[in-house]
């Protein structure tokens, strides 16, 4: 096997850009993200791999840029050493065919907070694993398990179980870098999430109850103890969990393909690792790349607060709402927040719920058609389409610019929570900009250079700059790939109290260019 191919990585040198920012080889990746369960859809909805794959091919249509799919453990070894690749093949063949990126969501020792148990699609590690390795364990030593479903975690410090699963996901890494070799060196995948929501000793029972103990007291975590000297239990949960998820991220990194790594953590988590990653990543020693949040709020206050928390935004670390609601009334001013505050962000799930009743457990991206086993359009597709459309008019700045809310001098969001009627003034460097709606909507400025603004909206505004400026043409238009700009249309301006006047429509992007 030959060396790393790079394939994707996050740049937190500051040197090129003003923020970590995730690059698919050379070039900046706008971050567009939802999470497809084929698991569910396969086994609850009895979707057939040709109805999934359509679902896939319409993320792609309606502007979603990477979809993340979890692979179980047991989707790929069926028992020790007896590999089955046919899942993974057919999730990078989908994403490979639709032309869009795939985020394998490794759902491996520890899914959600627990590794087996009982009831459907518990399954999740083949047999052998939770027989041979330590599982948490309580003072007495018996097994830490759930009072309801019987749930129980696999120990976080039997070694033995990290160099056991790091193998199989430097097998399954092979396995991509054959199947991209295979498809024309598409670089379909181009990330891999590193369990789900884990824990070190808190198990999860259902959505609400996380019974939690202060730490494992098997032989091996007793051990790790010891030798540590700890009498912290969090920092040596911190450290546990760290300690594992660099021990998976370091066989994705010395893999034959090479990406990004990331881990989500949740409001139930009993180890946040950041400070510990960002120590590692100082020393150079980091291999995961970014821990994030599924916070599930449409809280937008908090929202719009995340990507410049002191926690979530420690050193390098690229804050990312790692899973947020798919739907809701107002679903594209949540995307608009988040971003405005300086976090990407992924939704789950795709479609609205994973169950066969017609209670919606999840709201989703798209509604089910049950009887034709297909997707439909609901209110939260068009307004997750027209924020993708919009994003896209100029992808590289929301790819690589912080945004003034998170301190940055070149991005400003104006009404991202879409308020009714709005007037707000923020400046883009020198710059002064008064924006002003009476429709609920939206607006967007970039500084590109000191020759160069970029108008966006996502409903009917206006945006006004000081007379004094040189406007020497405005444009509507979008940049393309190459971030080169294409003009499809003149516009003109009117001038109003010492300002031009720029007025924008819904999903406008306009480029005005100036004398300096």
């Amino acid at each position: 096997m030959t060396g790393p191919v790079l394939v994707s990585s996050v740049d937190t040198t500051l040197s090129r850009f003003e923020r970590p920012v995730l690059m698919v080889g050379e070039r900046p990746f706008l971050y567009r993200g939802a999470q497809l369960r084929a698991d569910t859809m396969r086994l609850n909805l009895g979707w057939s791999e040709e109805e999934i794959g359509a679902v896939v091919r319409r993320l792609k249509a309606d502007g979603f840029t990477v979809v993340s799919i979890p692979l179980f453990w047991s989707d790929v070894e069926l028992d020790r050493d007896r590999f089955d690749w046919d899942r993974l093949d057919r999730y990078i063949e989908w994403c490979a065919a639709a032309d869009v990126k795939l985020e394998i969501a490794w759902f491996g020792s520890d899914s959600t907070a627990y590794s087996r148990g009982s009831g459907a699609n518990m399954d999740r590690v083949p047999d052998y694993v939770c027989s041979e390795f330590a599982l948490v364990t309580k003072p007495d030593g018996s097994v830490f398990s759930t009072p309801t479903h019987g749930r129980v975690l696999l120990d976080k410090t039997d070694r033995s179980l990290l160099r056991r699963e790091s193998a199989v996901l430097a097998r399954v890494m092979e396995r991509v870098a054959e199947r991209d070799a295979a498809l024309g060196h598409k670089r379909t995948v181009i990330g891999v999430q590193l369990l789900n929501e884990p824990a070190v000793a808190t198990v999860r029972d259902d959505a609400r109850e996380f019974p939690a103990i202060p730490r494992s007291y098997s032989a091996s975590s007793n051990a790790l103890w010891e030798e540590g000297g700890y009498r912290d239990e969090a920092q040596f949960r911190r450290d546990v969990l760290l300690d594992y998820l660099s021990g998976l991220a370091t066989a994705v990194k010395r893999s034959p393909y090479s990406v990004w790594t990331r881990c989500n953590l949740c409001r139930q988590s009993d180890a946040i690792p950041i400070r510990e990653n960002e120590g590692r990543r100082e020393r150079g020693e980091a291999s995961l790349d970014l821990i994030g949040m599924d916070p599930y709020t449409h809280d937008l206050e908090y929202l719009l607060s995340f990507g410049n928390d002191p926690l979530w935004a420690q050193g390098r670390n690229l804050p990312m709402v790692m899973e947020n609601w798919a739907g809701g009334e107002a679903i594209d001013f949540v995307v608009l927040t988040t971003l405005a505050g300086g976090a990407p962000s992924h939704h789950y799930s795709v479609i609205e719920s994973e169950s066969l009743t017609d209670t919606i457990g999840y709201p989703g991206i798209y509604g089910r058609d049950l009887a034709n086993r297909k997707a439909v359009d609901t209110g939260h597709t068009l307004r997750h389409r027209l924020v993708n459309k919009l994003l896209h008019k100029a992808w590289y700045d929301f790819a690589t610019r912080t945004p003034s809310q998170a301190g940055g001098r070149t991005l400003a969001f104006f009404n991202a929570q879409g308020r009714l009627a709005a007037r707000d003034v923020k400046a883009l460097g020198e710059i002064d900009i008064v924006f002003e709606t009476h429709q609920q909507g939206a607006g967007i400025a970039i500084l590109r250079s000191s020759a160069e603004i970029v108008l966006l909206s996502h409903g009917r505004c206006q945006f006004a700059l000081a007379s004094s400026l040189n406007v020497t043409g405005l444009t509507s238009g979008f940049f393309d790939e190459a971030n080169r700009w294409i003009t499809t249309g003149q516009r003109g301006f009117g001038t109003r109290d010492g300002r031009h006047i720029v007025e924008l429509a819904a999903n406008d992007c306009l480029r005005l260019t100036l004398t300096p």
